[in-house]
C-alpha cells in the first residue's frame, strides 16, 4: 500500500543517521585516545633524546664508555676493520669529554699507535670549541703518558696548537692563548729532543700560514703587558729571524713596548749576521706594507747607526736585484726605506756612506754596487 511504503522509507534514513552518529562517536573516541597516546609517545621520545644528548654530547650520537671504546677499537683492528675504527676515533674527537679524550690519546700513544693518536688530536682541534681545545691542551701538558714516553705530551701540544691556528679565527686564537698560555719545549724533557714544532699557541700562530695582518689581529686582542704572550713571542723571534723582523712593526703598531724593546735589542746584535735577511722576499716578510717597512726602518735608525743600517739596505737590494730600475723600484720595500731616511733628514748622509767606502771582499763590493744602483734608480724616479 502507498501509505506503508512511505512509513518504511521514513524509518530507513533515520536508522542510518543513528548508526552513522554512533560510528562517528566511536571513531572520535578512538581518535582522541590515539592523539593522547601520540602525545605520550612524543613526550617519551623527547625525554629519551634529551637523555642521549646529555650522555653523548651535542652531536646526539651515542658514545661508548672509554673502556668499551678501547675494546671495540682493538676488535676492529684485529679483524681488519680499520675504516670502522677510524670512524669511531673521529666520533670520539667530536663528542668524548675532554678528560676521556686525553686518556684515549694517552692510551693510543702507550700502544705506540702514533698515527691514530695524531688523527684524534687533529680532529679535536678542528671541530671542538676553543674552551675544549684549551682544556685538552692544558691537560695534555700536565699528563705524563708513560715514564718512557714523556716527550709525547709536548709533541701532542705542538700538533694541537698548530692545527687550531690553521682553522680558528683571530679572536678564537687570542682566546686560546688566554685560556692556554703554557709554553712547552720537547728539548726540556728527558730525551733532550730538539724542538720540531711550535712551543706555545702564539708560536704556532707565527709558524702557521696565517697572514701578517691576521697575526696583527690576534696581537690586537691580547693585552700588551701579558707576560706569557711577551715571553712566548720573544722565544719564537729568537728561534727564527723572519719572526723577529715581522714582529717588530706589529709590536710597534699595537704598542707592545716591552716586546718591542726586546726585539730591537736582539736585532741590533744580529743585524750583521749572514743569512738574517735571506727571507726578505719570502713568506710574511715579503708581504710587509710600506708603512711597516718605514716603522722597521725608523726603529732600526733609533737603535743603530747609519752604518748599522747598511746591511739591511744592501740585503733588500740583493733580494730585489732584478727590480733596481726607476719603474721596478716601486715593487720593492726600498722606496719606503728611503722615504723614512728622507723624513729623518739623513738620506744625504746615507747616500755618501753608500758611495764613499770601497770594500775589500768581492761580495761586499757587489752589495755596494747594488746599493748604488738602487739609489740611482730612486733619484731618477723622483725626477
Amino acid at each position: 500500500m502507498p501509505g506503508a511504503q512511505r512509513s518504511d522509507d521514513a524509518g530507513g534514513p533515520g536508522e542510518d543517521i543513528s548508526r552513522l552518529k554512533a560510528e562517528l562517536a566511536e571513531v572520535t573516541a578512538r581518535r582522541a585516545e590515539a592523539e593522547h597516546r601520540c602525545a605520550q609517545l612524543e613526550s617519551k621520545i623527547r625525554d629519551m633524546e634529551e637523555e642521549l644528548a646529555a650522555r653523548s654530547g651535542e652531536s646526539g650520537s651515542v658514545m661508548l664508555p672509554l673502556a668499551a671504546l678501547q675494546s671495540q677499537l682493538v676488535t676492529y683492528w684485529e679483524n681488519g676493520r680499520n675504516n670502522e675504527a677510524a670512524r669511531e676515533l673521529t666520533e670520539a674527537a667530536l663528542v668524548l669529554p675532554v678528560e676521556g679524550l686525553s686518556d684515549l690519546v694517552a692510551w693510543l700513544d702507550d700502544r705506540e699507535d702514533r698515527q691514530h693518536a695524531a688523527h684524534v688530536v687533529r680532529n679535536m682541534a678542528r671541530v671542538r670549541d676553543v674552551d675544549d681545545v684549551a682544556a685538552f691542551g692544558g691537560r695534555t701538558l700536565r699528563k705524563q703518558w708513560t715514564p718512557s714516553d714523556s716527550q709525547w705530551a709536548a709533541v701532542r701540544a705542538e700538533l694541537l696548537a698548530a692545527e687550531a691556528c690553521k682553522v680558528m679565527t683571530p679572536r678564537d686564537i687570542a682566546r686560546l692563548h688566554t685560556l692556554w698560555p703554557d709554553s712547552w719545549n720537547v728539548a726540556e724533557v728527558e730525551f733532550r729532543f730538539r724542538p720540531s714544532g711550535p712551543t706555545s699557541v702564539l708560536a704556532a700562530l707565527l709558524e702557521s700560514d696565517r697572514t701578517l695582518d691576521e697575526v696583527a689581529q690576534v696581537l690586537a686582542l691580547v693585552p700588551p703587558d701579558d707576560e706569557a704572550a711577551v715571553k712566548n713571542l720573544y722565544a719564537s723571534a729568537t728561534y727564527k729571524d723572519e719572526y723577529l723582523l715581522t714582529l717588530i712593526p706589529v709590536a710597534a703598531e699595537h704598542e707592545w713596548q716591552q716586546l718591542l724593546t726586546l726585539l730591537v735589542t736582539d736585532l741590533s746584535k744580529r743585524v750583521h749576521r749572514l743569512g738574517l735577511w735571506l727571507t726578505v722576499r719570502s713568506s710574511r716578510l715579503g708581504t710587509m706594507t710600506d708603512a711597516q717597512w718605514r716603522t722597521l726602518t725608523g726603529l732600526l735608525l733609533d737603535g743603530l747607526s747609519l752604518e748599522g743600517l747598511m746591511p739591511v739596505f744592501t740585503a733588500v737590494c740583493k733580494a730585489y736585484n732584478d727590480s733596481l730600475t726607476p719603474v721596478g723600484l716601486a715593487l720593492t720595500p726600498l722606496p719606503a726605506i728611503l722615504r723614512e731616511l728622507q723624513t729623518r733628514n739623513v738620506l744625504s748622509d746615507f747616500t755618501k756612506l753608500v758611495g764613499g767606502r770601497w770594500a775589500l771582499l768581492p761580495e761586499r763590493r757587489k752589495e755596494r754596487d747594488l746599493a748604488r744602483s738602487a739609489l740611482a734608480a730612486w733619484r731618477k724616479s723622483q725626477g
